[in-house]
């Protein structure tokens, strides 16, 4: 609960990494005393949350610069939410935003804008992200190691074409029942990403 966040803030300021998924009961209030108590924070995994909003991301990013890792996984986080995570963490390395249905291409612009250092991205079963904001990511972030499109209805070749003349250092990619993906877009990734090491496609 928001008390126990309080409770944590002011007990343990050298908090570096803290996992809340599924604790539904904290909220905006929650987080923003996480954010003052813990400014050494660089970890959190707030996924399946449902009870914080756009206010609480923003104290997050205020209140812990240095946050490099953040999991958002079944969370209603939109893209005002990740646009406010991108502007206050430019450092940020990691983001789970898998099964998040309302961040569309906006959100993922935002990203590719304001945080060209990430390296591994989970946008699996967003059924809302499509070729626009993806070739952005793929030019905003060229550092990307690993992500993860599985269920990501609307991705076509086009999008695979612009990953591999982006993200040379791509090493993991997931597209499972991307549909819109074909041999060109393959043989495309082939050719740009040579450090590939894994890639799931059913």
């Amino acid at each position: 609960t928001d008390s126990s966040m309080v409770a944590l803030a002011e007990g343990c300021p050298e908090l570096t990494n803290i996992n809340l998924c599924g604790c539904r009961d904290v909220t905006d209030v929650g987080l923003a005393a996480l954010a003052s108590g813990c400014l050494g924070l660089s970890g959190i995994h707030i996924g399946n949350c449902y009870n914080f909003t756009e206010v609480g991301l923003s104290a997050l990013a205020e209140g812990c610069p240095g946050l490099t890792n953040i999991n958002l996984v079944g969370c209603s986080v939109t893209d005002a939410g990740v646009a406010t995570l991108a502007e206050g963490l430019p450092g940020l390395k990691n983001i789970n935003l898998s099964s998040c249905d309302n961040v569309t291409d906006v959100g993922l612009l935002a990203l590719a804008k304001g945080c060209p250092g990430l390296t591994n991205v989970d946008l699996s079963c967003c059924c809302n992200v499509a070729d626009t904001g993806l070739g952005a990511l793929a030019k905003g972030c060229p550092g990307l190691t690993s992500i993860d499109l599985a269920f990501c209805g609307n991705l076509t070749d086009a999008w695979l074409r612009a990953l591999a003349g982006g993200c040379p250092s791509l090493a993991n990619i997931k597209l499972a029942n991307c549909r819109g993906v074909t041999d060109l877009g393959l043989v495309a990734l082939a050719k740009g990403c040579i450090f590939l090491e894994s890639i799931v496609l059913d």
